[in-house]
């Protein structure tokens, strides 16, 4: 019973949070040092209120026994994507985890749209166990917001891949741009394992960037 209140007590959280306007801490994005003309966390906001996301630094100040987990994929001309996980205490009779993954209409480079897509499952405590060591193998929590981007490289059309956490009332967030396969980011290894290993999304080759 204790962890089905636990379970309740999280989903009306998430409930009667999405019209929460603080997404992210002050000055987590440093768009100057970025080379941004404009105001990320607004932008990434506006998609994830579009996706029905509630935020998960709002969530780390109010309850430091939550644990949580998302993806947020914004592709300039592909949908918008967010794969949430909540991980409960102890593994309980439908188990351990909770997944809500989401695809939006539009495209995240031009215009914010609505969720078509969704699915939401339970993950067992084996899944569970892979996440947070992969989450511990890649240094999530040490690693920098952002990346600085060479001064040669020109960011035009690609992808934001934006990885937050929250566990013991700390929150972290990193935010990589179109990361490489094969230079073992974060970002990268993290978004695609809760993407596709996890909520087993369907997206071809090609829309993967």
């Amino acid at each position: 019973m204790a962890f089905l209140a636990r379970v309740c007590a999280v989903c009306i959280f998430f409930a009667g949070a999405v019209q929460a306007q603080q997404y992210f801490p002050p000055g987590v994005f440093d768009e100057k040092a970025r080379g941004y003309s404009s105001k990320v966390d607004d932008w990434y906001s506006k998609h994830l209120k579009a996706l029905g996301e509630p935020s998960l630094w709002e969530l780390s100040q109010k309850d430091r026994t939550a644990e949580v987990y998302r993806f947020l994929w914004l592709r300039t001309f592909h949908h918008p994507v967010s794969v949430r996980i909540v991980i409960f205490a102890k593994a309980g009779p439908f188990g351990r985890a909770r997944l809500l993954a989401k695809v939006a209409t539009g495209a995240a480079g031009y215009k914010f749209g609505h969720v078509n897509r969704s699915r939401s499952t339970n993950l067992m405590d084996g899944s569970v166990r892979k996440l947070l060591e992969r989450i511990e193998s890649v240094k999530f929590w040490t690693q920098p917001a952002y990346t600085p981007v060479p001064a040669d490289v020109v960011q035009l059309d690609g992808a934001e891949w934006i990885i937050e956490g929250i566990k013991g009332g700390q929150y972290h967030v990193i935010d990589r741009w179109s990361p490489e396969p094969v230079a073992g980011d974060a970002a990268y290894i993290l978004g695609t394992m809760m993407a596709f290993d996890l909520a087993r999304l369907r997206i071809k080759k090609s829309e993967i960037y």
